[in-house]
């Protein structure tokens, strides 16, 4: 086991409170990543409702 494996699964609880240390990481320590990913995923939302509203004037 490597030392990251093992900071995990000593810290998981104390850190979060959350019994479970899968639930734990993709929760609390992963949370930030996860709301980088939504906003991407919002931002490319908004452009393509942008760009398919667009008027086009011959």
């Amino acid at each position: 086991m490597c030392i990251r494996d093992r900071y995990y699964l000593e810290n998981a609880y104390p850190q979060t409170e959350v019994e479970n240390v899968v639930t734990a990481i993709l929760a609390a320590y992963r949370g930030f990543d996860t709301l980088g990913e939504a906003a991407v995923v919002l931002a490319a939302g908004l452009a393509v409702l942008v760009v398919l509203r667009k008027e086009v004037y011959v």
